[in-house]
């Protein structure tokens, strides 16, 4: 049987690895824990395709006998990560207890059908109804909601600058939405991945805009520009080098580059997750979505849950390009993770075990 490993500290994350990798009906082999001098540890999982006839518990139910071994270890001493096949084994499900009624039930009604399910399960998160709408139309035959998310930012992808192609990079939205700081974060990591990348500054209305990104470029080691007309930016574009990626920053509001040859622009739209779902669709209101690669969700540490955003979103019809959280530069910009995502939002209900000692 071939198998495969899985190393990391969020098991949510590792099952949708696994689920991606592997096929729903993957059997977990092994798990166990990895210490780490002056870190968390991670846990390792060996994993392999199932085998036919399937003989194996689904691999959600998997995920949620690992996730109640697991803390059930942070509090159990003397156990480790490696005696889970063991505790999972020795896990029976509760019997169901048998209640008489105490009057004749009354003739059960139709039951609704999977999309009136996964409506309110969106209204319930008090998205508006077309936005759950335009959901389950990018998700046809979607069962849940979970599945119906992640079909859907699956099915309305952003695009990115292809290696090779000088690329003009913008993230637009309103005063204060987190758009200068997610444009950072990306120009580091994009620096960090190999490519050259370019600071800019563009931004003729904010107070002190082009001393921040100034400090910025020095603090991070990366090339520094000015383009306050047309014809700076063309040439700070002509002397970079080919392929690099120019993030410029620009005002609040909407911004478009002078045509530049040889250069592309892909332009995201920031929506702040932590807004106030009226400031935020005000903020984007008269703005031409039509030119925006994707969007950033920006602030998503400071919201409760990614709802709001998401519902914005599928107002707009873009596609989620970035994650931005906090406001440390060097933490870098998430890339959409749709499984993750999905979970997070709707996650799935861990089944019933009996206790044991």
């Amino acid at each position: 049987m071939e198998t495969k490993r899985f190393i990391g500290n969020d098991t949510t994350r590792l099952f949708a690895r696994i689920r991606r990798e592997l096929g729903p009906d993957a059997v977990i082999l092994s798990t166990r824990s990895l210490h780490r001098d002056g870190a968390p540890p991670l846990v390792e999982i060996i994993a392999a395709p199932a085998a036919e006839p399937a003989e194996s518990l689904p691999l959600h139910l998997q995920q949620a006998v690992l996730e109640e071994a697991l803390r059930r270890v942070e509090t159990a001493p003397g156990i480790t990560v490696a005696d889970l096949e063991e505790l999972a084994a020795a896990e029976e499900p509760a019997p169901a207890p048998v209640l008489e009624p105490r009057s004749r039930p009354a003739a059960p009604g139709p039951l609704p059908g999977p999309e009136d399910a996964i409506l309110e399960a969106f209204a319930s998160l008090g998205w508006d109804p077309a936005a759950a709408r335009a959901v389950l139309e990018a998700a046809p035959g979607a069962r849940t909601p979970a599945a119906a998310l992640e079909r859907w930012l699956e099915a309305s992808p952003a695009s990115y600058p292809p290696d090779g192609q000088t690329a003009i990079v913008t993230i637009q939205g309103a005063e204060g939405s987190g758009r200068t700081t997610a444009l950072l974060k990306m120009a580091l990591d994009c620096a960090d991945a190999g490519r050259p990348a370019i600071l800019v500054a563009a931004d003729t209305v904010r107070a002190g805009a082009q001393d921040a990104i100034r400090a910025c470029a020095d603090a991070l080691g990366l090339p520094f520009a000015e383009a306050f007309t047309p014809g700076e930016l063309v040439r700070a574009a002509a002397r970079a080098p080919r392929g690099a990626c120019l993030f410029v920053d620009t005002p609040a509001g909407a911004w478009a580059p002078p045509p530049i040859p040889g250069a592309a622009h892909f332009a995201y739209l920031a929506i702040p997750a932590h807004w106030q779902a009226a400031a935020a669709r005000a903020a984007f209101q008269d703005v031409p979505l039509g030119r925006f690669a994707g969007a950033v969700l920006t602030g998503a540490d400071l919201a409760p849950t990614l709802a709001s955003g998401l519902e914005l979103l599928a107002e707009t019809g873009l596609g989620l390009a970035f994650l931005s959280a906090g406001r440390d530069i060097a933490a870098g910009i998430t890339v959409a993770d749709p499984p993750a995502i999905a979970a997070a939002l709707f996650p799935a209900p861990a089944p019933r075990l009996a206790a044991t000692a």
